[in-house]
Formats: structure tokens, sequence, C-alpha cells
């Protein structure tokens, strides 16, 4: 028989229950905010991809999150998924649409990519931290859409353009880490203070161009490197409040209503005599 304790609980365990059964330290929905290289920001980088893209220096190859689809880190499932469209810097008509999908490898237990000060890499503060850190590969793509790969698709300028996108290393030794410190940027800071009190996620990855149905215009390369350098902040109300508060609601009704005794004659289809 249904409760008022038994319904509260189950509303709290709606909202508020304990984290999943795997070890994840940092569970919620992010929105996700760019770093900044050689004067730069990004959080998506694709080494020559798009023509004068010609060096690491070129902002051609920056990809920013767009400001009518933002990029949205989600680690509330089984795993975690990128979401979101990103921009080049220069030109916010030349637009991917992210696909990425991982699957939650450890916490802690490995030695994360650092690309700080060798003061900060080998650092008891730093070591403490990314023992906390979160691992993520790229799963197999099954449900990413629309290719069956982990992909970018255009829009825009580019619709008619797919990136597929796969990890490296490709032994998996270096996958996606989630933690503070662990955008890998600014490059080369030696503020461990500073370093360690920005949550982010970062990797690197091979990109290869599978569709190109855009003319007036051709990619700088077919493939390349790149990698995700994000900064992550949590989203003030999780997405269960509303959700939660419709289940106290149906709680503190249920609490007023009075209890209607069954006729007798109606008893037999209900065990415990109320409706």
């Amino acid at each position: 028989m249904l409760t008022i304790r038994t319904l509260g609980a189950a509303a709290f365990a709606l909202c508020c229950a304990a984290g999943p059964s795997w070890a994840v330290s940092y569970q919620s929905v992010f929105e996700v905010s760019p770093v900044e290289t050689e004067g730069y920001q990004h959080v998506i980088w694709l080494r020559d991809f798009l023509p004068d893209g010609a060096g690491p220096g070129t902002s051609e190859n920056y990809w920013i999150s767009s400001a009518s689809d933002p990029l949205v880190f989600d680690t509330t499932g089984p795993g975690a998924t990128l979401r979101g469209t990103i921009v080049s810097g220069v030109n916010s008509n030349y637009a991917l649409e992210v696909y990425m999908d991982f699957t939650y490898v450890e916490t802690g237990g490995r030695t994360p990519k650092c690309e700080y000060a060798a003061s900060v890499c080998s650092s008891a503060a730093y070591a403490a931290a990314n023992a906390s850190y979160d691992y993520y590969n790229l799963d197999d793509g099954e449900n990413t859409r629309p290719t069956g790969q982990h992909s970018l698709v255009g829009t825009g300028d580019l619709a008619g353009v797919v990136l597929s996108l796969s990890q490296i290393p490709a032994d998996g030794h270096l996958p996606l880490q989630v933690g503070l410190g662990a955008a890998g940027k600014p490059s080369g800071s030696s503020d461990i203070d500073y370093v360690l009190s920005l949550l982010g996620a970062s990797m690197w990855l091979d990109w290869d161009v599978t569709q190109w149905d855009v003319t007036g215009i051709w990619p700088e390369n077919w493939s390349g490197r790149g990698d995700v350098n994000i900064y992550l902040t949590a989203v003030p109300l999780p997405a269960a409040l509303p959700l939660f508060a419709s289940a106290l609601g149906g709680v503190y009704a249920i609490g007023r209503r009075r209890r209607k005794v069954v006729p007798a004659q109606d008893r037999a289809l209900s065990p415990s005599g109320f409706a």
C-alpha cells in the first residue's frame, strides 16, 4: 500500500539519491566554457582543417561553443555525452554539431595528461587532485548519430560535411579526463592554485573528413589531429528538480485526502480495503 512515507522516500530518491554504482567524482550536467591557447579561445581544436589554417596559431581552426546551441557535457547517465554546436572562432557561419559518447573507465589510478609547467605536473597538490579524476573512453559509437561514429556534422556554410573522430593514443592510456585542473590550459602555467581552481576536461583526438558535399570551399587537409579542452560549470538547477517538486505536490495531496472505505461487496478487489 502506498503511504506518505513510501511516496516521500520515492520523491527523495528521484531528486537526491546517492550517485551511480560507479565511483564517479563529478556527476552533473555541465555548462561548457572555452579555454585560451595562444590568444585564441576554443573548446575543440581541429588543426589544419579549414583553408588558411596552416598551423596551430591560426584562429580559423579554434572552435567555440555556439551561443544558440551551446555545448553541454552530461555525466549523469551510465557514461557521459558531449552535445551541442561549435562555430569557428572567426566565422560563425562555419558550424559543426558535436556528437560524442563516452564510456566510464575509472576514477584515479593512472597518470593524467598534463600540459602545465613541470613544477605543477610533479607537485603533490596536482597528484592529490588527479587521484579523483574521472576517465572516459570514446565508446563504440552505436548510440551516436548520424553516422554511427563520433562525429562533427556541418551546418550553416558547412552543411554537407561530416568529420569522424577517434581517440588518441589508440591504446587508450590517455582517455578523456575530468577534474580540477584536467582542462590542461593555460598550457605551461606554473600557478598551481589557479590551475586547481578550474574544473575541466580534456583529451586528444584524430579527425577524418568522411563526407564533403559543399561547394566553394575545400578543407586544408582531409585528416589531422585535434583536442578537446573545456572548463565545466555544473548547471545550478538539476533536471530532476521539476519532477521532485511534482512528486512532493502529489505527496501533499495524498496526505490531505481522506481515505475512502470500499463497499463490502468490492473489497475482494482491494486487498487493503481502501481505495
